[in-house]
């Protein structure tokens, strides 16, 4: 994968992966100009967390750190909805998936999107906070589809 290529990559947390995750999730979901927006990206993002915090208990963190703010999210919304360990994200009601993709969007757009690209020297995609949008670079989504 192209993370293991980027020798600036600092790895204090899953986020980039997730999040380089859900742009490869979402490539067959582009528009014209390569645009994704920002609920795609984080809705995929959530369920991608969400099986791996909630249904299969792993930290997303590295060992210096209790949880990140993705995981504390969850884990409050699984206490506050009394969510059993293992359920599948598709078994929550249609208003808890929504609260989730809403608070993991707010708490990840600030650091996730800019963090990657910065290691990436931008050379993955650009990105608009004003526009909640990523476009991703022409060369990079041949790439991606390709592996």
């Amino acid at each position: 994968m192209v993370l293991f290529f980027l020798p600036n990559l600092k790895k204090q947390s899953s986020y980039k992966y997730g999040f380089l995750r859900s742009l490869l999730e979402n490539l067959y979901s582009v528009d014209g100009d390569l645009r994704l927006t920002y609920d795609q990206i984080f809705e995929t993002f959530t369920r991608v967390y969400w099986v791996l915090v909630i249904k299969h208990q792993l930290s997303q963190t590295d060992s210096s750190h209790k949880f990140s703010a993705v995981e504390r999210i969850m884990y409050e919304a699984q206490k506050k909805h009394s969510i059993p360990n293992g359920l599948d994200f598709d078994k929550l009601t249609p208003t808890i998936q929504l609260e989730l993709f809403k608070a993991v969007k707010r708490q990840a757009k600030r650091n996730v999107i800019g963090a990657l690209w910065k290691d990436s020297d931008g050379i993955l995609y650009s990105f608009s906070h004003s526009e909640e949008t990523v476009i991703i670079n022409r060369d990079s989504y041949v790439f991606m589809q390709r592996y």
